[in-house]
């Protein structure tokens, strides 16, 4: 297909959403919508690159892929190594195991599948998977690998006006998909082809069935296409369920303007633009790096480091683009005889280097991320590379038999009867406290029962609209543990939950409302139980243990036992709004920065074994660390 300005121009758009999102979603809250618009992108040209040809029957299947893999594969090994190799001198091995794992999952072109499946908060945080971004070239691969093989099969066996309507109803049928599982398998929607693919098919539907646009009526649509997008970035959010029917805003609005062919103005023609848009790919594969860069060395909030780290973002975009993406496009132009040599050689060390970079990060990942490179000292901490696993969180918080599980089965298994109980409500670090609460009752308060009825992702607050990893919508979670309490009249309500969850309302006044909703209604089913909140424990941007690890790579030394390097100082200034406020709404406050924190810092550590840590991840307690905090707040919660 000939270049067209206009499409160049959104690609612009769409990086420069992506990247101001990822560095400061406040600019622009539904960013990511870009991704959105290269996926239409994609559809519409590839369906001109492969209906046609197929048409005439001169459309090649092989030479498909193998453009498709010289447009994609390049810059995104270049990458891949380029991350591999920094990472053997700067991460880890935590973090370098995870970082091979990505790598080989983007080469190929799985990672959306492991993303997928490292979803929820088992999961580390987002900003923390140097390779996260990858998943949506995985997305599009995949599409690439199938659609032609389509269009190849609807032609053969229905023919040209058939196949386009098969085309539309599966557009419709995908869409129809995607609305659904975004209300109600979030994850999947968002990381999986089935959910994505109409957002392509769409832009393969304005392909097929042109519209013949003159005069005014192209500007006038192509200005309603990129007033429709720009709407989407900026009043939707990360909050609004994706990719369902909230995404037709960008989506329709990539359409119109494909449909306005409106080309040839100083709006898509400037420099910037037309840069934007040719580098627009490389400066997608570089920006996420530089976000989870900043995030890791706790800057990602400074707006002196935002700025940097977006022109650091273009800026290599630009050089990968001069010296992988245009070199990597162009046909060789000698002859004779090294113009034949560089034929032969090309594609051969192409593919070795390919192979290289890809088994080595399966190589990385399967040794643990070399942990050789470590010193004694902290060899036994950067040996857990799994710290889920090493602490048998799932086990601890009862994952699949108390937490997480349908009201039947808390029902029958999870409230344990006793001449007094305690009763533990909210989410996963809710659940986290119910190993600490177990030996305080088997050491010294054996009248009371237990029960717990938690949720990953459910925070103790009916007025949400979110849902819990399950799927179950919070409001019935927190609904049927009314009920359970209006039931039993437990003596003890445990009130906790992640402040920065995603469920969770992040602004305090708001959080303090719905908390008083929520006591409010406990005490009007119970009203002789007590409802003891408990505060925000300590949270650090990124796992403890990489914390502590970081610390000693860059002071060689083992951090105080209380330490601040690494701790989000936002969960103290939480800590100190509800320590002030909550009694007013009848509720008893624990302070558990007060049991874990001393000034600033806080603890890196329970005891002389520096694997002893007092949370699991960035935030979940311990085993050790709940049975620390509910000892020194027992004499406050037991009666």
């Amino acid at each position: 297909m000939r270049f067209r300005d206009d499409v160049n121009g959104l690609r612009a758009l769409a990086v420069l959403a992506v990247v101001v999102f990822h560095f400061n979603s406040t600019l622009l809250p539904a960013g990511f919508a870009g991704v959105d618009v290269f996926f239409v992108i994609s559809g519409y040209l590839m369906t001109g690159a492969i209906y046609p040809k197929v048409q005439s029957g001169t459309f090649s299947l092989p030479g498909f892929y193998v453009s498709r893999a010289r447009r994609l594969i390049p810059a995104l090994l270049v990458l891949c190594a380029a991350m591999l190799v920094w990472g053997y001198f700067n991460l880890l091995p935590v973090d370098y195991k995870q970082l091979g794992t990505h790598a080989a999952g983007a080469l190929t072109f799985t990672s959306n599948l492991m993303f997928y499946s490292e979803s929820g908060y088992f999961d580390s945080a987002s900003h923390l998977k140097w390779l996260l971004h990858t998943w949506s070239l995985s997305v599009e691969w995949q599409f690439y690998l199938l659609y032609p093989l389509l269009i190849m099969a609807l032609l053969k066996a229905v023919g040209a006006r058939s196949g386009r309507l098969a085309i539309v109803a599966l557009m419709c049928l995908s869409f129809a998909l995607a609305t659904w599982l975004s209300y109600r398998a979030e994850s999947f929607a968002y990381f999986m082809l089935p959910s994505r693919a109409w957002e392509m098919l769409i832009g393969g539907v304005v392909y097929l069935y042109p519209l013949e646009l003159r005069g005014r009526n192209k500007a006038w649509v192509a200005l309603t296409g990129l007033g429709l997008i720009i709407l989407s970035l900026v009043v939707l959010d990360s909050t609004t369920p994706w990719p369902g029917q909230w995404a037709l805003l960008p989506v329709a609005g990539t359409c119109l303007v494909f449909v306005a062919a409106y080309t040839g103005t100083w709006l898509t023609t400037n420099g910037l633009v037309a840069w934007l848009g040719k580098t627009s790919y490389s400066t997608y594969l570089w920006h996420w790096p530089v976000c989870v860069y900043l995030y890791k060395h706790g800057l990602s909030d400074q707006p002196w480091a935002i700025a940097g780290g977006i022109a650091l973002s273009f800026a290599l975009g630009s050089a990968s683009y001069w010296t992988v993406e245009r070199p990597g496009t162009r046909r060789a132009s000698a002859v004779g005889t090294l113009g034949r040599w560089r034929s032969r050689t090309r594609r051969p060390l192409a593919i070795s280097t390919f192979v290289l970079v890809a088994v080595s990060g399966y190589t990385i990942a399967k040794s643990n991320g070399a942990p050789y490179r470590i010193a004694d000292e902290i060899k036994a901490l950067s040996s857990i590379t799994n710290v889920y696993e090493y602490f048998d969180f799932k086990q601890n918080i009862r994952y699949g038999v108390c937490h997480s599980v349908p009201k039947d089965a808390s029902f029958a298994q999870c409230i344990e009867p006793g001449r007094k109980m305690i009763f533990i409500w909210g989410d996963s670090y809710a659940a986290a406290l119910y190993q600490g609460v177990l030996k305080v009752r088997d050491d010294g308060y054996p009248e009371y029962g237990i029960a717990q009825m938690t949720d990953g992702n459910g925070p103790p607050f009916f007025a949400v609209s979110g849902k819990t990893d399950e799927g179950k919508p919070v409001v019935e979670a927190n609904n049927d543990r009314l009920a359970a309490v209006a039931m039993y009249k437990p003596d003890v309500v445990l009130v906790s939950w992640l402040v920065f969850g995603s469920n969770a309302p992040h602004e305090q006044n708001q959080a303090l409302a719905l908390l008083g909703d929520t006591v409010a209604k406990i005490t009007a089913a119970s009203p002789s139980t007590k409802v003891v909140v408990i505060g925000p424990v300590p949270h650090w941007n990124g796992n403890l243990n990489s914390k502590v690890l970081d610390y000693w790579t860059q002071y060689k030394q083992l951090p105080p036992e209380y330490m601040e390097y690494g701790l989000n100082p936002q969960v103290m200034a939480w800590d100190s709004f509800f320590k002030a406020r909550v009694p007013a709404i009848g509720a008893s406050y624990i302070s558990a920065l007060d049991v874990f924190c001393k000034a600033q810092a806080c603890l890196s550590r329970l005891g002389d074994d520096v694997t002893d840590l007092p949370v699991v991840d960035f935030g979940h307690l311990s085993k050790h660390g709940s049975v620390y905090l509910m000892d020194k707040i027992k004499a406050d919660v037991f009666n």
